[in-house]
């Protein structure tokens, strides 16, 4: 969620009444993508002794460092995003890999405004080396918060990580080795705690002075480092979101914030019965505006408080209108898909706030590349309008894989039929498909309406962003029944009208090339290139005399393409 976007819908919802957004103390979260109203402290430990930190002016070198989202880093040792997962485009770097015996520390100090619901949502995350020191020597990373009105601590939160005093950390598959004095290897582990959230409640704080301290050393003797990363979300009120449902909205989900181990909902004036436990609470139909709930959440061991967060459910009379385009989309394969194109969301509301998107709806785990999605996978496009009307809808991507629409090969005919090769599958709008007589599809089909022979074939589908893939379908012609070549075995060319022509007769599928007539001394006498040619008994215009001919016939055959070569005799009688 950017800057832009968190800060229009807390003013609006401000502006209607609505009351479930404050305004968070300016550049809280580094939305500026700066420090501004920060305060920046620097140390240095001496000799197993921590000195008094001391207010700077500008960063220690690397030791304080704004990490941008867009820059899409990822963490050495603990291989995380350097950003919190909650879409804010920045968070910092408290300290570094390079240990020189530092201490720093940042602050902000503001006063908790007079409104019914206030309190902070806190990310954090942290890579932590373990020298196996005592406790009071180790790297560590100290979150609190502090009542400066009332000159007292606040018990949650109260941090103060190390990397042997919480099973909430893992191990890195890095280490790091030193060799010291006389030649010994030092053999390092290293620890991390991928991003966490933790709730600071100032309800009852209205009109005090609260200042933020994270804090972060190197261990006391100098040789070991530890660093921590965090943010903070620049929604101030209670993180309890989706309490608004529009007009046509027939149900309404309540989001606890995300990174706790428990969830427990009530009605706030019923807190015996538990509602549900998870992260959150789907209630249709929607309550009626006014209706007030409460979430109990609980922290990991070591890494947060119990709380108990309220929210009062609002109707907007707005109306709110949410939809996909289609449930499934394709993706080619080594290519990318944008699910932000406008075409996806077409015929949803107009005006609405920028979509968010997730790979987990109930997390709401942030995608931080939707435009360019490379693999397949269900994500999903949250959309909220500037009532704080809200839905979110799943969209699947999948790998382009046509070879399902084929998906029997077609039953075997008997030659002269012939089989469609585009009648063998179904067909989808938008796509289009060749024919081939190879898997590299290089040898198109020459009549793929009328194939009539049997062998493999190979359709080629191209979708219409140029995703393309090969499919294969077996094709059976079964071979006609054989065929006969035959002739006359005698005919009397007298000029009678009857039996004066002799013509070979062809039952079968095989195409005519010629007759030859020969002599019973082989000399040849005629020769026909067409089936219709006849042979009238002559030769170079004179009548041959009674006796015994012999004709050889050349043809090719249809089903397998071989040739066909038929001899046999005729006799001329007068």
């Amino acid at each position: 969620m950017n800057r832009l976007f968190k800060l229009l819908l807390a003013i609006l919802l401000l502006f209607v009444g609505i009351g479930a957004y404050a305004q968070c103390p300016e550049n809280i979260g580094f939305e500026d993508g700066s420090l501004k109203n920060w305060q920046i402290y620097a140390g240095q430990e001496s000799t197993g002794i921590s000195v008094p930190v001391t207010e700077v002016s500008e960063p220690q070198g690397s030791r304080v460092v704004i990490m941008r989202a867009s820059d899409k880093l990822i963490d050495p040792y603990g291989h995380f995003p350097t950003t919190s997962p909650n879409g804010s485009g920045y968070a910092v770097r408290l300290g570094d890999d390079q240990t020189r015996g530092m201490i720093d520390r940042l602050t902000y100090t503001f006063t908790v405004p007079a409104s019914g619901q206030y309190g902070l949502i806190v990310n954090y995350a942290a890579v932590l080396q373990n020298p196996n020191h005592t406790d009071s020597e180790q790297p560590r990373f100290k979150i609190n918060a502090y009542n400066v009105t009332d000159n007292k601590e606040l018990d949650c939160p109260a941090f103060n990580f190390t990397a042997t005093n919480s099973n909430a950390f893992k191990l890195s598959d890095i280490e790091t080795t030193t060799t010291g004095a006389g030649g010994n290897v030092d053999v390092t582990s290293i620890y991390y705690r991928d991003w966490t959230t933790t709730t600071i409640n100032l309800i009852g704080y209205a009109g005090k002075t609260i200042r933020l301290i994270f804090n972060n050393n190197d261990c006391t003797k100098g040789g070991h480092f530890g660093y921590a990363y965090f943010d903070i979300n620049e929604q101030c009120s209670s993180p309890v979101t989706g309490n608004t449902y529009c007009e046509g909205q027939s149900f309404l989900t309540l989001r606890g914030p995300r990174g706790f181990t428990g969830y427990k909902w009530y009605t706030k004036n019923d807190m015996n019965t538990v509602l549900d436990t998870t992260q959150v609470l789907k209630l249709s139909p929607a309550p009626p505006a006014g209706a007030e709930y409460a979430l109990v959440i609980d922290a990991i061991d070591g890494l947060g408080c119990r709380d108990t967060l309220y929210t009062t459910i609002f109707k907007s009379p707005a109306t709110f209108t949410f939809k996909v385009k289609q449930p499934v989309f394709y993706i080619c394969e080594g290519g990318t898909f944008n699910l932000t194109t406008p075409d996806i969301t077409a015929g949803s509301s107009t005006g609405l706030l920028p979509f968010e998107y997730y790979t987990d709806p109930v997390t709401e785990a942030y995608l931080r590349d939707p435009d360019k999605l490379t693999k397949p996978g269900i994500y999903y496009i949250k959309a909220t309008n500037d009532e704080g009307c809200s839905n979110t809808l799943p969209v699947e991507l999948k790998y382009f894989d046509p070879p399902a629409t084929v998906t029997t090969n077609p039953a075997p005919v008997q030659y002269p039929k012939s089989i469609n090769l585009s009648t063998t599958f179904q067909h989808d709008v938008g796509y289009t498909y060749t024919y081939y007589k190879d898997a590299k599809a290089t040898q198109l089909v020459d009549d793929p309406d009328h194939v009539v022979a049997t062998g493999k074939y190979y359709i080629k589908v191209i979708t219409g962003n140029g995703c393309q893939k090969i499919v294969s379908v077996n094709v059976t012609v079964l071979p006609p029944p054989p065929y006969i070549i035959s002739g006359p075995t005698a005919f009397t060319p007298n000029s009678d009208g009857i039996n004066d022509l002799f013509n070979i007769t062809i039952d079968g599928f095989v195409d005519f090339t010629t007759v030859s007539i020969y002599t019973r001394s082989g000399q040849f006498l005629f020769k026909a290139n067409k089936q219709a040619m006849s042979w009238d008994g002559s030769f170079n215009g004179k009548p041959m005399p009674p006796g015994t001919y012999y004709w050889l016939f050349e043809g090719v055959d249809q089903y397998y393409h071989t040739k066909v070569n038929k001899g046999g005799y005729v006799s001329i009688i007068k």
